[in-house]
């Protein structure tokens, strides 16, 4: 992957998002992951925190290697990557190491990252923080840093209160209370005989659009000129019954392309051999208990995060596995 060259825009707004804690909601595609890594790069002190979905961990790390911005290690689960009780020693001592981790390993890990000095703190998907009672949530706000930097194209859905728990992270002593920001910028009703109440969308808006302007930063994709679009690989991490599985169908296809005699297989055939792969139980957790929970395979991750997205949306999810559905 060559390095990558930002735009006018994206060098704008990395330097205004070291200015202070900040939050940027450009549209999807415009490149947040690229702009925030700049802007670490630009005036980073110390080591560096990224919390990002499971999915696109190894994407921000091969970013981070593409542009020269410092060492970096990702943190998973099951003892793979850097294990949790060398990264302290890691951190601290090295000036400018990223360390890249998801949201479920703060929630399960956060005591050990409050024992490093962290410069900055990067939340990537910030809007699957925006549940001020989770777990995951509160412990986030135990993670402190010299800025924090929030980035998201959805900081909130029809309530202006998804945003409160991630400003809060970023200003607590400005967003002390969450029903006195509820109460200000939240259109709802209660309907008789209910006992809480409905929300109808937002009110106050343009209030609220001048108090967070200082850190709050949304470009619409249609208000830029781009070139085209461009489309680039990214690396999925593979829990160990799924690489295996990965390895086991390259092995084979390459066997038919370069073994001594060639053996043609119609497109059916490997049709059926990866729906045997994608839907073997493996990939789900399903009667493979070696693989702990915290494990979440790819595409229930995908999954997870869609319905957390799209809270109000009914959806259906047929599966082989009745009781991987019913966990």
């Amino acid at each position: 992957m060559p390095k990558l060259t930002l735009y006018d825009w994206q060098q704008e707004d990395a330097d205004w998002m070291m200015g202070q804690n900040s939050l940027l909601a450009n549209d999807c595609g415009l490149g947040k992951t690229l702009t925030a890594i700049e802007a670490v790069k630009q005036n980073a002190r110390g080591p560096i925190l990224v919390i990002a979905p499971r999915m696109v961990k190894e994407w921000w790390a091969e970013t981070i290697r593409t542009q020269e911005a410092g060492l970096v290690g990702v943190c998973q689960a099951a003892g793979r990557g850097i294990p949790w009780d060398k990264v302290a020693q890691w951190g601290n001592k090295r000036p400018l190491a990223w360390v890249i981790t998801h949201p479920e390993a703060v929630r399960i890990s956060y005591q050990h990252m409050l024992r490093i000095n962290w410069d900055i703190v990067i939340v990537d998907e910030a809007h699957r923080f925006k549940n001020r009672k989770a777990k995951q949530t509160k412990a986030l706000w135990k993670i402190q840093s010299r800025r924090k930097l929030m980035l998201t194209a959805t900081p909130y859905g029809k309530s202006p209160a998804d945003m409160w728990a991630l400003l809060h992270y970023m200003y607590p002593r400005t967003y002390t209370s969450y029903w006195r920001f509820y109460d200000k910028y939240v259109a709802a009703y209660k309907p008789p005989g209910q006992q809480f109440s409905k929300v109808t969308g937002g009110k106050n808006l343009p209030e609220l659009a001048k108090e967070v302007s200082s850190f709050y930063r949304r470009r619409d994709i249609s208000m830029l000129n781009l070139p085209p679009f461009t489309y680039s690989d990214v690396p999925v991490l593979l829990n160990p019954r799924q690489e295996e599985l990965y390895l086991t169908l390259v092995r084979d296809l390459y066997t038919e392309l370069l073994g001594t005699e060639i053996i043609l297989q119609n497109a059916m055939v490997k049709f059926l051999r990866l729906q045997q792969c994608a839907l073997d139980p493996g990939t789900m957790n399903e009667d493979f208990p070696q693989y702990p929970l915290d494990e979440v395979p790819a595409k229930v991750e995908w999954i997870f995060d869609w319905l957390n997205d799209h809270p109000n949306e009914p959806v259906v999810i047929t599966s082989r596995y009745r009781r991987f559905v019913e966990k």
